[in-house]
């Protein structure tokens, strides 16, 4: 990967994000700005915006595992509250917001279209793994893989992480703790069931698997991060973070693999870009970018 200098310091950054041109990285963990922006072009800062704060412009908290973009503005999450903002002139300004109610925590949220959100199930591992939320209301769809766990177990290790955006018909979900990868249409019909042959993975004892994590895409692929050894969820955990094995699996929307990629610097958030390139940064080095064409 190619490592860029940027003249900014960024403060404990915790997703990286692509909107045109420009690079969208949340700090949700500053007491000012909660986000600073980036020229793709040249790496130099161009600004920094959003407030913590209860007023619509300002954010009560940051989810840094939501982002979602039309072609000039872009959304966050704060708290069960979907807030879109536009990214003009070189300033973020806030546009609506949008508040999903569900009597649960929200998890794993994604955008499929106008005011209609796809969802992680209940945390108590009760009922459906997801939920379709739109028109103010909710219903579930989607099975939790067998063998079913107790309680909360079934909802932490019998779960996916998902990829899905406006445009596209049908969501993917990527498993936490096993090697099976399932397509749903936008209705909840299951419409696929891929699982990888090809691993490094023996049956752990006592000890979940861990499997997929970490999921970006953009409108052509996903992009998700692949455990690809011996080493299960609790054991992968107590790794410096230079030490997790790594894979990155490349995807198109119609479920084809097209790569699977190693990479030689411990990146732990990314993006990729409508052109290609992957963005991506290292927690403990505030002030370098790392860019890679992705070659499909």
């Amino acid at each position: 990967m190619e490592s860029h200098l940027i003249d900014s310091i960024l403060v404990y950054p915790e997703s990286i994000n692509t909107l045109n041109d420009k690079l969208i990285i949340m700090e949700p963990q500053r007491k000012d700005s909660l986000v600073s922006i980036f020229s793709c072009d040249n790496f130099e800062y161009v600004c920094s915006s959003i407030s913590k704060g209860h007023a619509k412009y300002e954010m009560v908290s940051l989810r840094n595992d939501y982002f979602s973009n039309t072609d000039s503005s872009f959304f966050v999450l704060s708290r069960n509250i979907i807030k879109e903002f536009l990214l003009k002139k070189d300033t973020i300004q806030f546009v609506n917001e949008h508040i999903i109610k569900i009597p649960d925590a929200l998890n794993h949220v994604l955008r499929v279209g106008r005011d209609v959100y796809i969802t992680s199930g209940f945390t108590d591992g009760k009922g459906n793994e997801h939920l379709l939320y739109k028109d103010g209301h909710y219903s579930g769809f989607g099975d939790y893989a067998a063998p079913a766990l107790k309680g909360n177990d079934n909802f932490f290790f019998n779960s996916s992480i998902s990829a899905g955006t406006e445009g596209k018909n049908v969501i993917w979900d990527f498993h936490r703790c096993r090697d099976l990868i399932r397509c749903y249409d936008l209705q909840g019909k299951l419409l696929e069931e891929i699982r990888i042959k090809n691993t490094n993975k023996k049956r752990i004892k006592d000890e979940h698997e861990y499997c997929y994590y970490k999921i970006k895409w953009n409108s052509s692929y996903i992009a998700v991060m692949y455990n690809n050894s011996e080493i299960g969820i609790d054991g992968f955990y107590e790794l410096d973070n230079e030490q997790r094995p790594r894979e990155m699996q490349i995807w198109t929307w119609d479920g084809i693999l097209k790569q699977r990629l190693t990479f030689d610097i411990p990146i732990d958030n990314y993006c990729i870009s409508e052109e290609g390139i992957l963005y991506a940064i290292i927690s403990n080095k505030p002030n370098v970018i790392y860019t890679y064409k992705l070659d499909y």
